[in-house]
């Protein structure tokens, strides 16, 4: 179902902001005077000029939206959203949606999605329609996830990796004292239980290639597997690694991603069939 939007004159700033005064201000009171302004106040905007529930914003075929239906649509927001349609794109943004939701429903009863005896509302029908239409869309078949994959290479690119063991150390002393420590091949258990003075914490972990990386990833890829680095300045000491284990950059499997693709191509057929709907 496709959609062309014919907006009316009306449908400008002076009447967006029409529209939310109406709904913002509260009503005021018969007998509530005004005060009066100092003589020397500058002169103050005239009020934006009341619009008619059936002036007309938008027409598409035999179906219009009139400042009544925005009135009624923008009614549902808080006082504090109710402003923001004073901009135009907001207010046509809002006029759009409401085509959107009277052509659905057009379409829901037309498919005899509605029941005479008990009436859904349009925003029911729209939605209703919508969804039996999402539904028909189907899942993506195995040569569609084949070809992103093959398409997509740097996607499933996993970069070069280097586990490493880490020490740091507050002091120079301290971090000399544990490179010897990594250098002779001492466990992380072992360095733990091990009391070097100046020392923290020792730890195992990953540290992967990227384009913009740290000095201290970029030490700990230069090393070969068993190597240690010399102290390293951070921000608590010095850190000294040491390279456990190497992993080249490589693609990840098909069936490790094969469920992320066949989400990421359901979500943009989705999307396409909104588009298209519109």
């Amino acid at each position: 179902m496709s959609t062309r939007r014919m907006f009316h004159g009306t449908l400008t700033l002076a009447l967006a902001a029409a529209l939310v005064a109406a709904l913002a201000a509260p009503a005021r009171a018969a007998d509530e005077s005004t005060p009066a302004m100092p003589a020397d106040h500058p002169p103050m905007s005239p009020p934006a000029p009341r619009v008619s529930p059936a002036t007309v914003l938008a027409r598409v075929g035999q179906i219009t939206v009139t400042a009544g239906d925005a009135d009624d649509a923008i009614a549902g927001y808080g006082a504090r959203e109710r402003f923001e349609f004073a901009a135009r794109d907001a207010l046509r943004d809002l006029v759009e949606g409401l085509i959107d939701r009277k052509l659905m429903a057009q379409a829901a009863r037309a498919a005899g999605m509605d029941d005479p005896g008990s009436p859904l509302s349009e925003r029911a029908l729209a939605e209703t329609w919508l969804e039996r239409e999402l539904a028909r869309i189907p899942p993506p078949n195995e040569a569609a996830i084949v070809a992103y994959y093959r398409e997509n290479p740097a996607e499933f690119r996993v970069p070069r990796r280097v586990r490493v063991t880490r020490g740091v150390a507050r002091t120079t002393a301290a971090a000399a004292s544990l490179r010897d420590e990594l250098s002779r091949g001492t466990s992380v258990e072992e360095l733990r239980r091990t009391e070097i003075a100046g020392a923290g914490s020792i730890e195992t972990l990953w540290l992967q290639d990227a384009a913009k990386k740290p000095a201290l990833v970029a030490a700990a890829l230069e090393l070969k597997k068993g190597e240690v680095s010399a102290p390293l300045p951070v921000e608590t000491g010095y850190a000294v690694l040491r390279a456990e284990e190497l992993a080249p950059a490589a693609a990840r499997p098909l069936e490790d991603v094969r469920a992320g693709i066949a989400a990421r191509l359901e979500s943009a057929a989705r999307e396409q069939a909104m588009t298209d709907i519109r």
